[in-house]
């Protein structure tokens, strides 16, 4: 039923083309039985046995068995799939099967006495008698899928005609196809003219056969010499694909020359030949008319044919011969769209699209035709083949009429060449830049006159041949430039020429590939231009302009000098006037802190200064001795807690637990380095906090200082390590300082295989990050030990503010042991502390911050000391506040520890040891400082000699030393200090190295040598001599330790650093007696 309503909308083409002239009535069979007695096989030819066969389902009958009535079916369509089924009322029989088709002929008296049978496609399986004689076998019938052989073997057999009466019965067996039985009815006829019908068609087939493979080649090799147009490659591809068709259709050719191939192989080439010839149409149209289909229109239809194309090659025939029918209306649909397509094309003005369109249209009638013709919804031979054979025609024509047009332009555009050929020429030679071609070895091959002048040649003829790659000044510019143009285009290579023996000249250079299309050699095409004059030009501004930088950068030098130097030397000026003038005890301290404080700056911007000057000059030693670094970190960032809380910010300090205790390194500029960061962090911070963390990366330990100050500009970032620079002119004039601290650092930091690095946004704070790769040494001795503490099942809840101290404790308490919990705010802190012990996992200890938000650390202390179910809890108090009324009024709470941020780890496990009353108190009652501590002086006087010409340094060692308990001796040279050492003993000599009569030099090498003759007076043995000099370069502080000294001291000497020394030299501590 519904293959009627599949082709109602393509019918109409045969009816029109048959519908004018009236068909002659031809004899059909009626119920089995075909009367041809008033049939003249002579004027009317050869018939189709047409009309109801009598079919026996599921029988193999013999000639002369008896025939089943009850069984019977009479019907037109042959095919017995659309037979209903006498044991099955309402349904059709099945594909898979076998029957026996019986028709009775009655002949006419006239009949020839040779008759022959067009025999027809059965599938799959099937025998052929006539008159209980055996005429032709195609396969093997049998009533199981087992022993039933399917083969595609149409044929024509001759009959001997010798009764009135011809009885056909066909055995036939699928269990192969979707469709069963006889797909068309056999032909009757005289023999010798159905034979030679069979003959000329088959003629005519392999005619058209080689035709199309003719064309077909012709096509393939128009493509394979000329691939930017693939309409060729699909054309001939396309006569491929249906030659092959014709040979396994209509006569089949190929299966008579074949007949033992499997019925698999040539069932799939009959559908894939048909399959895939539509989408190589619909890409053949989209070659000649490009841009006139639509892209997602071809896409679905090579995506729907590859879809059926696989069907084919992987499915059985079972299943994918059903696909067969909806593959034909989508052929009709594209058909349709094609002929659109070649319709736009002519009306839009396409050349030759009129020629393609007739073919087209001649061609797809064909189709049309011949899938009415396959679905047996008209009987007619295949008209495909021959109309493919018009439309190649019709390719052909318009071919010939495309190479015509196609020699036509071509002529045209030679003149045009030669036109513009002349006109470049003369550009070319003409330019004054040089142009020239050459190989991939670098040999010329052509020249202009400009060019030919660079290299110092009489004419550009002269240069033909020569070596190119012996012209660059420059050895290896050579193999640089061919290393460059393996990656594409060069441009503005820069090297040096040999224009003579004695001369070169600077050039630049674009190159690019030029392929020659004759030989196919890769050859290049340059442009060279002299810029020699251009280079001196430049050199001369550039030296000009850096002339102009050295002289800018001098008077800012000396402005920025005279700035730095001149504003502490006011004070120290000015305050020593106001000291002059006996001012009130307290001005006067003040005015000596002012001077003090103007003089440290003095010195550390000379400092600075001289550091800057070793960095510079290369002069500067870097140590490489063994170095507590978690020390250095501590009391650095000790040191400058008070300097932050003089601002009210709050100094955090992380050290990962993977970073060496013991390193390899300069210590002194570590800690200078260190300094220099978390100072300028103080410095640029108004409010808020600094974070110095401390990790390890890659083996290189990444110091990190984070502050919340004014951040830096991105365009700023690296400008900041230059000289005499900060971020902007106005922190100049808002923070001052030189900004040498930065340059200073980052030269170290290079100088100890590091990095210095910075990263910040305006208003948004800045990180610093120094980098270096220590290397793990064992610990000094000298080092001091940080006791471990097993904290192991201890509660400790940490409450702070700050997410970074808080993640920092954790860490810390975690790595020993304890179970650490953290809270935010006083008032979450004892919320957690009451739900702790009412939930019987009491904490054993809180770490407290004292300034927090709503609810401070004070006022929580009071509330846990107030609540009877916290009693016995230990309290640490973690502060930034080192005042003695801040610590009064936490021990008035009753707080176990009072703790200065930033924390030491010793002072950390030394207060919670004490806290849980796991060691001992000392005798100062809780204090957890021990560096804190006096000793007591019950030593004789330190025998002290200063040599020293300057009365006012004189004057100020005395002060120094005025209440240590030293025994202070002064020479005024070198001479009196050698006659008082021969008098007396002396425990420690400060020596003055530049001094009037004899230097210290010279005097510590003769002190040296009576000791080495006599051992000193009174055999005191070796005298500790600390050299006392404003001298800080290397070789200088050399030169007094070859000399003898013991020490080098750099002047200014401080109080705090001499008396530092001589409680060194005395084993005492010096700070009681100050």
């Amino acid at each position: 039923m519904m293959r009627p309503i599949l082709f109602l909308p393509i019918l109409w083409v045969c009816l029109a083309c048959g519908s004018e002239y009236p068909q002659p009535v031809t004899p059909r069979a009626i119920n089995g039985t075909l009367d041809l007695r008033d049939y003249d096989f002579h004027s009317s030819g050869p018939i189709t046995l047409n009309g109801d066969w009598a079919f026996y389902p599921h029988v193999l009958l013999l000639p002369g068995d008896a025939l089943p009535i009850d069984t019977r079916i009479t019907a037109d369509s042959l095919a017995w799939d659309s037979l209903e089924d006498p044991a099955h009322p309402g349904r059709n029989l099945p594909a898979f099967g076998f029957g026996t088709y019986r028709l009775e002929v009655l002949l006419p008296q006239t009949a020839p006495d040779s008759l022959a049978l067009q025999l027809p496609a059965v599938a799959t399986s099937y025998k052929l008698y006539a008159n209980e004689r055996l005429l032709f076998t195609g396969g093997k019938v049998a009533q199981t899928s087992t022993d039933a052989v399917p083969q595609m073997r149409p044929g024509v057999v001759e009959y001997a005609n010798q009764t009135s009466q011809l009885v056909l019965l066909i055995q036939a067996a699928n269990f192969t196809h979707s469709s069963g039985g006889i797909w068309t009815p056999p032909r009757l006829g005289p023999a010798t003219q159905i034979q030679a019908e069979v003959r000329a068609a088959r003629y005519l087939e392999l005619f058209l056969c080689g035709a199309l493979v003719i064309m077909g080649l012709y096509h393939l090799v128009l493509f394979a010499f000329r691939h930017q147009d693939r309409a060729p490659l699909y054309f001939g591809f396309l006569c491929l694909l249906v030659t092959l068709r014709v040979t396994v259709t209509g006569q089949a050719y190929l299966i008579q020359q074949y007949p033992d191939w499997p019925f698999v192989l040539f069932h799939k080439l009959e559908y894939l030949t048909f399959y895939v010839s539509v989408p190589v149409f619909m890409l053949f149209f989209h070659a000649v008319f490009p841009g006139e289909i639509h892209r997602w229109i071809l896409r679905t239809i090579l995506s729907v044919a590859l879809l059926f194309t696989l069907a084919v090659l992987f499915l059985p025939v079972y299943l994918y011969s059903q696909t067969l029918q909806s593959y034909q209306f989508f052929t009709v649909l594209g058909g349709l769209y094609g002929t659109i397509v070649g319709l736009r094309a002519a009306l839009r003005g396409r050349r030759d699209a009129w020629i393609l369109l007739v073919g087209w249209t001649v061609l797809f009638v064909a189709v049309l035709h011949d899938i009415l013709s396959a679905n047996l919804v008209i009987q007619s031979a295949y008209w495909t083949p021959f109309a493919v054979f018009l439309f190649f025609f019709a390719q052909a024509t318009m071919l010939a009429l495309r190479f015509t047009g196609a020699f036509t332009r071509s002529e045209r555009l030679a003149r045009q060449l030669r036109s513009a050929e002349r006109l470049y020429r003369g550009i070319f030679e003409d330019a004054s830049e040089g142009v020239f071609l050459f190989d991939a070895n670098g040999r010329i091959l052509t020249a202009n006159r400009s060019f030919a002048r660079m290299l110092g040649a009489d004419s550009p003829g002269a240069l033909t041949g020569a070596d190119l790659k012996l012209k660059f000044g420059d050895p290896d510019a050579w193999d640089r430039l061919r290393a460059d143009l393996a990656h594409g285009p060069v441009w503005d290579f820069q090297t040096r020429i040999l224009q003579s023996k004695d001369r070169t000249i600077e050039v630049t250079l674009n190159a690019h590939f030029a392929p020659d299309e004759r030989n196919n050699r890769p050859r290049y095409q340059g442009m060279m231009l002299d810029i020699s004059e251009k280079l001196r030009l430049e050199q001369l501004r550039i030296a000009r302009d850096a002339a102009e930088a050295s002289s800018r950068a001098k008077s800012q030098f000396l402005a920025n000098m005279s700035h730095e130097i001149r504003t502490p030397m006011n004070a120290i000026i000015g305050m020593a006037e106001l000291l002059a003038e006996n001012p009130e005890p307290a001005d006067r301290n003040r005015y000596m802190s002012i001077l003090q404080g103007a003089g440290d700056t003095l010195i550390a911007l000379i400092d600075d200064v001289l550091d800057l000057a070793k960095v510079e000059s290369g002069n500067i030693q870097l140590e490489h001795i063994a170095f507590d670094l978690i020390e250095l970190i501590e009391s650095t960032t000790e040191m400058m807690a008070p300097q932050a809380f003089q601002k009210s910010l709050e100094v955090s300090l992380r050290i990962a637990p993977d970073v060496p205790q013991s390193v390899l390194g300069d210590p002194t500029r570590v800690r200078q380095i260190l300094v220099n960061l978390i100072s300028n962090a103080v410095k640029f911070t108004e409010t808020g906090s600094i974070l110095f963390e401390v990790t390890v990366n890659n083996e290189e330990v990444t110091f990190c200082v984070i502050d919340s100050g004014i951040g830096i500009p991105a365009d700023k970032l690296e400008s900041i390590f230059d000289a005499f620079t900060q971020a902007d002119d106005s922190t100049t004039r808002r923070f001052g300082g030189t900004g040498l601290g930065l340059t200073i650092s980052r030269r170290f930091a290079e100088l100890m295989g590091g990095r210095l690095w910075a990263d910040s946004q305006p208003m948004q704070g800045s990180r610093f990050y120094f980098a270096c790769p220590f290397k793990t040494a064992p610990l000094p001795e000298s080092a001091p030990m940080v006791a471990p503490i097993d904290l192991q099942g201890v509660r400790i809840l940490v409450i702070d503010d700050m997410p970074f101290n808080r993640m920092m404790f954790q860490e810390v308490l975690t790595a020993r042991g304890a179970q650490a919990t953290t809270r935010s705010s006083g008032r979450s802190g004892l919320v957690e502390l009451v739900r702790a012990r009412m939930s019987d996992q009491p904490y054993d200890l809180v770490l407290l911050d004292f300034h927090m938000p709503d609810l401070d650390g004070l006022e929580t202390a009071r509330r846990i000391r107030a609540d009877e179910r916290l009693a016995g809890l230990a309290i640490v108090v973690l502060s930034s506040d080192n005042l003695p009324e801040s610590r009064r009024r936490f021990e008035e709470t009753g707080v176990d520890d009072y703790l200065t941020r930033p924390v030491r780890r010793a002072d950390l496990n030394r207060s919670i040891a004490l806290a849980l009353n796991r060691i001992q108190r000392d005798e100062q009652g809780g204090s957890v400082h021990p560096g804190n501590q006096s000793v007591g002086l019950d030593h004789a006087p330190l025998r002290v000699l200063l040599v020293e010409d300057n009365v006012d340094n004189q004057i100020l060692m005395k002060a120094y030393l005025k209440n240590a308990p030293v025994e202070l001796h002064i020479a005024g040279n070198g001479l009196e200090a050698l006659e008082m050492y021969e008098q007396h003993a002396f425990d420690l000599i400060l020596m003055d190295m530049q001094m009037p009569l004899m230097d210290g030099y010279e005097a510590t090498r003769r002190i040296r040598r009576a000791e080495a003759e006599t051992g000193g007076p009174k055999h005191s043995g070796h005298v500790p001599i600390v050299a006392l000099t404003a001298h800080t370069m290397s070789d200088e502080v050399e030169q007094t330790l070859a000399a003898g000294c013991d020490v080098h001291m750099p002047k200014p000497v401080k109080k705090k650093t001499l008396l530092q020394l001589i409680e060194s030299y005395a084993g005492v501590n010096m700070d009681s007696s100050d």
